[in-house]
């Protein structure tokens, strides 16, 4: 307490803070209640359970006591000390005396207690206590205690051996002593308890974010609240959220296993007559192809999250708008695009009601490796296909790396991926493999037995990554693509390397990734704008290896071109294409891809390359049908296989005429006759050679009709600079 120390009439009985050296003020008392030239004063000072400091005096010594101030500070709970100071000039030195000084403690009691869990609570008594006190003096809800921890002299830590109730607990102390044992306190106190709102308590279940063209609701954005609890929430302070933008909501309640509409503030009126909905400012404006969204506590706890895109969509029309996407399993609610999908309601949506495609959908499988990216040297991302449970540490013996690199940390980013940081780096050419066990998804599943490889890539050179298979002319609702194939033993990282039309001017070019994107030696890649249509139309393609393009360059149906560019920008493969180039017996080439027959010849050579087998249609991630790889002697020609069935089946679809030469430059000529020694097809005329290569035959006449079932001889003659000629003869059989 000040008294006085001001100026004049105006000296007050003010509160003050001493910490430390410094004294902090903390109220101020009625202005003048020591303002004259001689005051006899009797202040009374009281601090109650809560804290509350009261100043009470009475300006003519006596005992009828009036308010001065009162102020709540809980910095310092108990205290050792009293005194009084007096600053005066020298005349006043003799006019101060103080009388009656009472100091009434307090009796030995509770001043704090504070819940931190559902078994334990922390309480602080007002006066330092014997340590002798036992779990039999203390009982909550008529059950002994487990366990007491005691933090210092007055703070004991309180363990329950059942759960507290939900709401009122009754918490019976019988015989604590105070440390000078002259107090023994026997009192009971009520509390209550509240569980933490956990991830999961309240979900986002329906998002509106295409409101037109309307099917029936008002044309502006929604999301949907459910309370997936067994308890009434309050949702003040509660944050709505984008990457840019975050709303907060207002002081709401929404009661168990109920809904609350949410929306821009203006659009409340129109939303109404749906069910119970609140209004937010800013709104997160919810962007129509994909979209991050949160649901947080005020203490900035995530409690769900939705990640959607416009392929959690099944039915392609309710992408075009005016349909909400409704969660499927509300029991399910880590669940993704597997537990998603458009409302089937008339009027596109049931916000504040009990969604159209509800279901039973659990989740039963535990996470899965989706991929694992070498950051640098001495850093792993491991990305998982679900959400995980990240509320524990991940430990050291959660990780197994072989060969063996040691594990300085490691940690959760975000809430499926997992970061780790490495005590020796990666080497190079060296194939690694990662399992982890122990973790879980967001539903308490385990991951299962897994382990996946991964490697430092390295630069290629040219050849190692091949064009190797196009789909230019797609079934109706289908997706072009464009198959890559890694034709070196070493790990090529794709990011930033691009694809285009190379016949277009001025094309644009369009990023296979922007993240590192490992090609394995010897895989291949599938370029697409729509995997799961593919996968549909195709579901023999192994869709590991099919890759999502935001975007693809256009691929007329009767001619085009693809080209692929590294991450410096220079031209690694280039394809052109007609559709010419399909084999003659096809009837309609709609639905069949172009594929590559050997690694070795160019890519540019039209005879390296042939529809897919009639059966299969496509190859889409993994060998493709028509896929011959020769091996020919020195200055030799060579027919492979010696009989064929050109009926599109896959299975020796042509024949293959190989060469190899001793000096490039040479001029052939390639011709084939029927068993009465007729021409029926000329294959090549004076075609200048290279030292190695092959054409094809595929059963077609000159006339274009198919050639009829027999032995044909196929006649190879090499004319040299020099003038010198030779002749080779290959029988071939042709059947059906």
């Amino acid at each position: 307490m000040k008294i006085g120390g001001s100026s004049g009439n105006i000296d007050g009985i003010d509160l003050y803070r001493q910490d430390g050296a410094s004294s902090i003020k903390l109220s101020t008392g009625i202005p003048g209640r020591a303002g004259k030239n001689s005051n006899t004063l009797r202040i009374k000072v009281i601090r109650d359970l809560n804290y509350m400091w009261k100043v009470f005096s009475d300006t003519l010594g006596g005992f009828d006591f009036s308010p001065e101030l009162s102020f709540q500070d809980s910095t310092y709970k108990t205290g050792d000390y009293f005194g009084i100071t007096c600053i005066h000039s020298s005349t006043r030195n003799k006019d101060f005396y103080f009388d009656d000084i009472s100091i009434q403690r307090a009796p030995l009691s509770i001043i704090d207690l504070k819940v931190s869990n559902a078994t334990d609570i922390v309480i602080q008594f007002n006066k330092k206590i014997s340590r002798s006190v036992k779990t039999h003096n203390i009982k909550i809800n008529n059950s002994y205690i487990r366990d007491i921890a005691f933090v210092n002299d007055s703070v004991l830590i309180l363990k329950s051996e059942v759960i507290f109730r939900k709401g009122k607990n009754i918490l019976a102390i019988d015989g604590i002593l105070d440390l000078h044992l002259k107090e023994t306190l026997q009192d009971s106190f009520e509390f209550n308890y509240r569980p933490a709102i956990e991830p999961g308590s309240v979900l986002i279940t329906e998002i509106y974010s295409d409101p037109t063209p309307s099917k029936g609701l008002p044309e502006e954005e929604y999301i949907e609240l459910y309370n997936n609890s067994f308890d009434t929430i309050n949702l003040a302070g509660w944050r709505f959220s984008d990457p840019s933008v975050s709303g907060v909501l207002p002081s709401v309640e929404i009661f168990p296993k109920s809904y609350l509409i949410i929306c821009p503030s203006p659009s409340i009126a129109e939303f109404r007559p749906f069910g119970k909905v609140i209004g937010i400012t800013p709104w997160p404006s919810l962007n129509n192809a994909s979209d991050s969204l949160n649901l947080k506590d005020p203490s900035g706890k995530i409690i769900h999250s939705v990640n959607y895109s416009l392929d959690w969509f099944t039915n392609r029309l309710s992408m075009e708008g005016g349909v909400a996407l409704e969660m499927i399993d509300l029991s399910n609610p880590c669940g993704e695009s597997d537990n998603w999908d458009g409302s089937v309601a008339s009027i596109g949506g049931t916000p504040g009601s009990e969604n159209s495609v509800n279901s039973i959908k659990p989740d039963l499988q535990g996470p899965i490796i989706k991929n694992v990216q070498l950051l640098d040297s001495l850093t792993i991302l491991i990305e998982l296909d679900e959400k995980l449970d990240i509320s524990n540490q991940i430990r050291e013996d959660n990780i197994t790396i072989s060969p063996e690199t040691g594990i300085q940390n490691a940690m959760y980013k975000e809430n499926k991926n997992i970061l780790i940081a490495l005590t020796n780096a990666i080497k190079v050419s060296t194939l690694y493999q990662i399992s982890l066990n122990g973790i879980r998804d967001c539903n308490g599943n385990y991951i299962a037995k897994n382990q996946v490889s991964f490697a430092l890539p390295e630069i290629p050179h040219e050849g190692d990554v091949l064009i190797n298979e196009i789909l230019f002319n797609p079934y109706p609702g289908g997706a072009d693509f464009v198959e890559l194939y890694n034709n070196s033993a070493h790990f090529i990282d794709l990011k930033n390397w691009r694809i285009f039309n190379a016949e277009n001017k001025n094309a644009t070019t369009f990023s296979i990734s922007t993240r590192p994107l490992i090609m394995e030696p010897m895989q291949f890649l599938v370029l697409t704008s729509d995997p799961k249509s593919l996968i549909n139309q195709y579901p023999n393609g192994k869709s590991k290896n099919f890759i999502k393009m935001s975007s693809m360059p256009s691929f007329n149906d009767d001619s085009g071109n693809i080209s692929l560019l590294n991450s410096s920008g220079e031209l690694f493969d280039s394809f052109s294409y007609t559709e010419k180039m399909h084999h003659k017996i096809l009837k309609d080439p709609e639905g069949i891809s172009l594929e590559r027959i050997s690694f070795t010849n160019p890519t540019a050579d039209e005879s390296n390359w042939h529809s897919a087998a009639s059966g299969i249609r496509s190859t889409p991630g993994y060998g493709n049908s028509q896929h011959f790889e020769f091996e020919t002697l020195e200055n030799s020609f060579s027919v492979q296989p010696l009989k064929f069935s050109p009926n599109d089946d896959g299975k020796n679809d042509f024949a293959l005429l190989t060469y190899r030469l001793d000096n490039p430059g040479e001029i052939a000529t390639i011709t084939v006759l029927d068993g009465l020694g007729r021409e029926i097809k000329k294959i090549a005329s004076n075609q200048l050679l290279g030292n190695e290569g092959f054409f094809q035959w595929d059963g077609i006449a000159e006339d274009n009709r198919k050639a009829d079932i027999g032995v044909y001889m196929i006649i190879f003659e090499i004319f040299r600079l020099n003038g010198e000629k030779q002749k080779f003869k290959k029988a071939v059989i042709l059947s059906y």
